[in-house]
């Protein structure tokens, strides 16, 4: 016995059965998309916030505006990092900070003769042979530097 199916029932057969299967696919890369969009968009926003905070750094302000940011991208070992290399650097600046303080106080008890002899010997101990200190009045040019302003040792 043999059958015969007319051809046009084997197109409408084979459409009801790939249909699902392409819709599937199709929706699937529609999810995927949206996906991909939502993770770039905060990927992009952790990224302007570390910009923002580089941005502050370079102009001199040490202090994050939101320190507990979470960084829910692939961004927050950056951050972190981020975070503590702010901190490392205001470590630093408060040591050169009170080094610069305490300078200050020792010097301001020293007399000025005192400084310069002490900083001529200094040179004098590293292998120059003479040292010489001019101490010029800002008020007045170089050229009228009168001898009495000169102190020199070695």
């Amino acid at each position: 016995m043999i059958t015969s199916i007319p051809n046009h029932l084997i197109q409408l057969q084979a459409v009801q059965e790939v249909t699902p299967l392409i819709l599937a696919g199709f929706a699937l890369i529609v999810l995927e998309a949206g996906i991909a969009v939502l993770m770039f968009g905060q990927l992009s926003k952790d990224a302007e916030q570390l910009a923002e905070e580089a941005a502050k750094i370079t102009l001199g302000d040490l202090s994050l505006s939101d320190p507990d940011y979470h960084f829910s991208s692939g961004l927050k070992p950056l951050a972190e990092k981020f975070t503590e290399m702010t901190s490392s650097v205001k470590t630093r600046l408060q040591s050169q900070s009170d080094l610069l303080n305490v300078s200050e106080r020792i010097t301001g008890q020293l007399k000025l003769k005192d400084s310069l002899q002490v900083i001529l010997v200094a040179a004098l101990e590293h292998g120059i042979s003479s040292a010489r200190i001019v101490l010029l009045n800002e008020a007045q040019p170089s050229s009228q530097v009168s001898p009495d302003q000169k102190i020199w040792y070695g």
